[in-house]
């Protein structure tokens, strides 16, 4: 665990810098341009890259050193940041030149995830899944936890340029901490298997396909980050029309606070079953969201949105356990590169149609004079973000209905982690390297 730990460290400071500067250019978009849907564009470039690129990602992640994968994705992505720097600094801001340095970023960043992820695997015992993974979310809890209020107090005094600054010098201390991990840890480093890339994604494919309980958790999934993807972006445009900029920041960085607490809890939970975490999780999450639209102070407001990101942590967790319990260590880098590319790819979804549905759908739903003024209006209240808020509490039913997949048999049957459910579930390294992609047994699979 002290490996990780260093690694988790790296994590925290990367993500602390990564989500000051993603409030920053929020707001910047927000208010220079006045519309959710440019803070839904930036979003979109700034995630798609990262979900797109995260098989190929994944495979060199198995086929080369985790921690050099790590450190080409900081470095590249810091070179993104100075692309962006210099289009906020000119004297006619564009769009598309910001949109531009945040999308080239998102492509070098696409290589750390998988890497990140896989190295958990090396470094820790079975035993310890659940805790290794509730650090790595208290790591990156940093971008909601510290990060808002961090960048609303920076914002008034030196800009976004000096958030984005900031962000910049992050990336010495994450690399730093990657680089001792990896002196520590030079002859564990995965070798290439001699397979090509697409033989290996073929594969990994079919080990995912073959395990109903992983193909369960991946369509749980997929919906659930539907769900979560339209919170995220919707979020500062919901707040913003009605609160100062410090206050949506500190409300940001309270709710976060959830998945702390969350991540914490799960952490000391010990063994528990993954359908327990995951049906629980999405009955809370979705109760969080629908009281959204319903709160209209920051306190209410932001009470719901902390019992949300509470409950993301367990279902996080327990989605991991589920995979890491099924898959090969040699083939864990493959599949988290898959399964974000699919499971993720509910954020595109959310981040394309969230910002243009709440301007110019829900948003004149419940303005003073709009058609739900005077009846939903009367429970929801009216004005500018309270359409948006809607939205994003009609998506929390939709969490809810996700329930049953939780509960289902193919989840039930997981048991709760441990050395010995893992080496009886997982098939020996060799005969994953042997098995035909077409006749794979039937078991299956940031």
């Amino acid at each position: 665990m002290r490996l990780l730990s260093v690694l988790v460290l790296g994590s925290f400071v990367s993500s602390l810098g990564s989500g000051m500067t993603a409030f920053a250019l929020g707001v910047w978009a927000f208010t220079a341009f006045g519309t959710a849907s440019s803070v839904a564009l930036l979003q979109l470039g700034a995630f798609a890259p990262i979900v797109l690129l995260s098989p190929a990602a994944g495979v060199l992640a198995d086929r080369y050193d985790r921690r050099i994968m790590m450190v080409l994705g900081d470095g590249g992505s810091a070179l993104g940041l100075l692309i962006v720097l210099a289009a906020v600094t000119h004297p006619a801001p564009s769009l598309a030149l910001v949109l531009t340095g945040v999308t080239f970023s998102s492509c070098l960043a696409c290589l750390t995830e998988p890497a990140l992820r896989a190295s958990v695997n090396e470094l820790v015992n079975a035993e310890h899944y659940a805790r290794a993974s509730s650090l790595l979310q208290l790591a990156s809890a940093s971008k909601f936890l510290l990060s808002p209020v961090l960048a609303g107090a920076l914002l008034p005094h030196g800009g976004v340029t000096a958030v984005l600054w900031v962000d910049v010098s992050t990336f010495a201390v994450t690399v730093t901490c990657t680089l001792v991990v990896r002196m520590a840890t030079s002859g564990r480093a995965p070798r290439p298997t001699g397979d090509g890339a697409m033989r290996s994604l073929r594969r990994t494919v079919a080990l995912l396909h073959e395990e109903p309980a992983v193909r369960t958790v991946i369509i749980l999934t997929s919906l659930l980050t539907v769900v979560l993807g339209v919170l995220q972006v919707l979020f500062t445009p919901m707040l913003l029309p009605r609160f100062a900029v410090g206050q949506v920041g500190t409300a940001q960085s309270v709710a976060a606070c959830g998945l702390l607490v969350g991540a914490a809890i799960v952490g000391g939970l010990g063994r528990v079953a993954p359908w327990m975490m995951l049906s629980a999780g999405l009955t809370l999450v979705g109760a969080g969201m629908v009281g959204l639209p319903l709160s209209d102070s920051p306190p209410a407001l932001t009470a719901c949105a902390f019992l949300v990101f509470a409950a993301l942590a367990c279902c996080n967790t327990g989605a991991e356990i589920v995979v890491r319990t099924r898959i090969a260590d040699d083939h864990q880098g493959r599949a988290w590169g898959l399964i974000s590319l699919v499971t993720q790819t509910g954020y595109l979804l959310a981040y394309a149609f969230a910002g243009p549905l709440a301007d110019r759908v829900f948003e004149p739903l419940l303005l003073p004079d709009g058609a739900l003024a005077d009846g939903l209006g009367r429970l929801t209240g009216t004005g500018a973000g309270h359409g948006t808020a809607l939205l994003v509490g009609l998506c929390g039913l939709g969490a809810l209905t996700l329930i049953p997949l939780a509960l289902s048999p193919r989840l039930r049957r997981v048991p709760a982690p441990g050395r010995a459910d893992r080496e009886a579930q997982v098939p020996a390294p060799q005969e994953e390297v042997n098995a035909d992609v077409t006749a794979a047994p039937a078991a299956r699979a940031r």
